[in-house]
């Protein structure tokens, strides 16, 4: 009887600090998600302050890519990406270190193959071909190492006026508009299905054509 008493209890406190800890996480969530809407409206108060010429696309569906903001100007195109992460970020050969560790996911490809299939909508769809610069925006980390990584530039948000309009002027006024307005046609939204399943659906009709076209092969015709 004690047993079962005692059982009871420690079943009763573990349920209680369960209860903690779930009431915690869910604080930490709202915590995170307030604080990232913060930071989307640091960088949109700091691309605001760009001077007379600049255009600014947010969330611009690219192919099977989300761009969080395409920056067009005298200055060129740039592909902006912003990070959230904390900590010191330095660099190590073609790596990008966080707090001398490999992040979880490779921030220097994702953002390198947002350029690339913006590439592609410029030669496909924009009949033009823009040099393009990949950026990623840190809001709270301490960037260690200067340069670039791979071709991506890194920079603080209170850098990041610097790094677009500290550049050679590459682009006039009507390149600007063409750029701008070509984009805003092709801007697509992004599909109800996940790309990978896109993906699969693809992948099943060249197999039922196939199959149809071999059937189409190896069909006998019945005797009259």
């Amino acid at each position: 009887m004690r047993l079962l008493t005692l059982t009871v209890k420690f079943i009763r406190r573990l349920i209680r600090k369960i209860k903690i800890l779930l009431g915690f996480a869910l604080a930490k969530s709202i915590q995170r998600s307030s604080s990232d809407l913060d930071e989307n409206s640091i960088v949109d108060e700091t691309l605001e302050k760009l001077p007379k010429g600049y255009v600014v696309l947010n969330n611009y569906f690219c192919l099977t890519q989300s761009i969080e903001y395409i920056v067009i100007g005298p200055t060129g195109v740039f592909v902006l990406c912003v990070m959230n992460q904390r900590g010191t970020m330095e660099k190590m050969g073609d790596d990008l270190l966080i707090n001398s560790r490999r992040p979880p996911r490779n921030y220097i490809t994702q953002v390198k193959r947002q350029m690339d299939e913006l590439h592609t909508v410029f030669l496909e769809k924009c009949e033009g071909d823009w040099p393009i610069s990949p950026i990623l925006c840190f809001i709270h980390a301490y960037i260690k190492t200067k340069g670039k990584i791979r071709g991506v530039a890194m920079t603080p948000v209170w850098g990041l006026l610097r790094e677009i309009k500290e550049k050679p002027v590459i682009l006039d006024e009507y390149d600007v508009k063409k750029i701008a307005q070509s984009l805003r046609k092709c801007d697509t939204k992004a599909p109800q299905f996940h790309p990978a399943h896109l993906i699969m659906v693809r992948k099943y009709k060249q197999h039922t054509e196939q199959l149809q076209q071999t059937d189409k092969k190896i069909r006998i015709d019945p005797p009259p």
